[in-house]
């Protein structure tokens, strides 16, 4: 997922369900940016947040990504598996079944989320 465009992608930000960490955010990105320069991309999971976190940091909203798919075995286990582990490719399964019939046949449930929201701050330098 890594966007070469930017020097940094922040790829998660979470604190222990029902905590708050009043500040936490600004504390840790005021810290990585006295240690590091280079914009800075990051992605709130729209399920679950606006992304205000990001805004009031002063990150750019860019884009809402459309919604995107992983799998699930609930035979096996209920761990969600990113969509990327099972490209055609990888399955070595030829042009005449779709990657969702051989994940279906296989006793597997594609699952959607809600899709992504796109934030960068950029560099002061």
């Amino acid at each position: 997922r890594y966007n070469k465009n930017y020097t940094w992608e922040l790829s998660r930000y979470c604190v222990k369900q029902n905590t708050s960490c009043i500040g936490g955010f600004s504390k840790l990105l005021k810290h990585f940016q006295l240690q590091y320069k280079g914009d800075i991309i990051s992605y709130a999971d729209y399920s679950r947040s606006q992304g205000d976190v990001y805004l009031k940091n002063g990150f750019k909203f860019i884009r809402k990504n459309l919604p995107s798919y992983s799998y699930i075995n609930t035979s096996k286990s209920e761990k969600r598996m990113h969509r990327s582990n099972f490209t055609k490719q990888k399955l070595k399964i030829d042009n005449n079944i779709t990657e969702k019939e051989y994940m279906e046949n296989n006793g597997y449930k594609r699952i959607y989320d809600c899709g992504t929201l796109v934030f960068v701050k950029r560099s002061l330098l």
